[in-house]
């Protein structure tokens, strides 16, 4: 929301392209045009943010009055579509604007082409036809320069060997090729523009090539302020403008450089890299001595183990030697064994054949011994007590 209780509008006008200029009360002016809104104000140069009349002439120029003084936005093109393109032109006590401000709706242009401005007391006129352009370049001056806001004295700050710088210029006592040390980057310029006829109207431009990419916008203001300024090598520019902006012919230049401190110079970057280099080589040749070493120890940690597996495999032959041996005995017992056992199984064969010829003699013998003798079971028919009475001394 652009327009509120805080942006009031003040005035109204139409041009003859149907853009709507409204005139605020603390924002400036603004103009929309093919539906955008754009603004001018305080900073981009309008003498007051106060715009209370507006009026258009035949050239397609803007008059506004404001709270302080009379504004003049002159189209640098035919059909411009952007405010950024507008030339913007003040009037006030300067110029010859003694009014105190100007009224709501108070502005003119009869047909002489003379703008009547309406100023509380007072009828203003401005004459367009017997306005005078100055075209005058102003002259451009560096003044001093300043480390952290003090003016410094460059012979005793060279004597003590805090800065470096060839000669001093004798036109503004600024040194030449100045040399500053890395801890005193904070620099003020201060510089002035020459204009005898506005010297309040005087604008600059400025930029420091190795820092800034652009030029800085147009300012009042007659110093530049750079803190924390990198290490380098730095050209300082300044321009300036009059009234009408006419720009300076020549361009206010101040060479300088701030060195590095001791650990960003060459010869430390290259101590370093030596160092570093060193570090390397004597890494590398660590290295291969270890590896070497290493290599030896396992040479003999292999002599080691093979001499101790020579050892084994000869301890592993004697007793493969020995187990032969133990298994030749063995099997030289189980021989025996088995012979013995041969031999006791014949035995046993044999004794079998005597127990059974011994067996078949004694029950021969009783065959034929209980052959003699009568029959039990007559006996018991005829006689029925009666026993027989047989005791064989021997059975064979």
């Amino acid at each position: 929301k652009i327009f509120n209780t805080n942006n009031q509008i003040l005035t109204l006008y139409t041009d003859t392209q149907n853009n709507l200029w409204i005139g605020t009360d603390g924002h400036g002016v603004y103009c929309l045009k093919n539906n955008i809104l754009q603004n001018i104000s305080e900073k981009n140069g309008l003498c007051n943010n106060h715009v209370k009349s507006i009026i258009i002439d035949d050239k397609a120029a803007v008059w506004l009055g404001t709270s302080n003084g009379i504004a003049y936005l002159k189209p640098k093109f035919k059909n411009q579509t952007s405010l950024a393109n507008y030339e913007i032109k003040n009037y006030n006590r300067s110029e010859g604007y003694t009014g105190s401000n100007c009224l709501v709706n108070s502005i003119n242009i009869d047909k002489n082409k003379r703008v009547w401005i309406g100023s509380g007391r007072k009828l203003l006129c401005v004459n367009q036809s017997a306005q005078t352009i100055n075209n005058i370049s102003p002259a451009i001056k560096l003044e001093s320069i300043e480390l952290y806001f003090e003016n410094i004295n460059w012979q005793k700050y060279s004597n003590l060997g805090i800065v470096k710088f060839s000669s001093i210029s004798k036109w503004n006592r600024l040194p030449k090729n100045l040399i500053l040390p890395y801890n005193n980057n904070h620099i003020t310029f201060n510089f002035c523009g020459v204009n005898l006829n506005c010297p309040e109207k005087i604008k600059y431009k400025f930029i420091l090539e190795g820092l800034d990419k652009n030029w800085n916008p147009l300012s009042y203001s007659n110093k530049a302020i750079y803190s924390n300024i990198p290490p380098g090598k730095y050209i300082f520019k300044v321009v300036s403008f009059n009234e009408n902006n006419v720009q300076s012919q020549k361009v206010a230049e101040f060479n300088f450089e701030i060195s590095p401190p001791w650990w960003q110079t060459w010869w430390f970057r290259t101590i370093i890299v030596i160092c570093l280099l060193f570090i390397v080589y004597c890494f590398v040749k660590w290295r291969e001595r270890k590896l070497i070493r290493d290599k030896e120890i396992l040479k003999q940690k292999v002599n080691e183990q093979t001499h101790e597996l020579s050892e084994k495999n000869e301890e592993l032959l004697q007793q493969n030697e020995e187990i032969i041996t133990q298994r030749d005995e063995i099997e030289a017992q189980r021989d025996e064994i088995q012979a013995q056992r041969d031999l006791v199984t014949n035995q046993k064969e044999q004794l079998e054949i005597i127990h059974k010829e011994v067996t078949d003699s004694i029950n021969y013998a009783t065959r034929l011994q209980t052959a003699t003798l009568p029959d039990v079971s007559i006996l018991t028919k005829y006689i029925a007590e009666c026993f027989i009475l047989f005791k064989p001394k021997d059975k064979v």
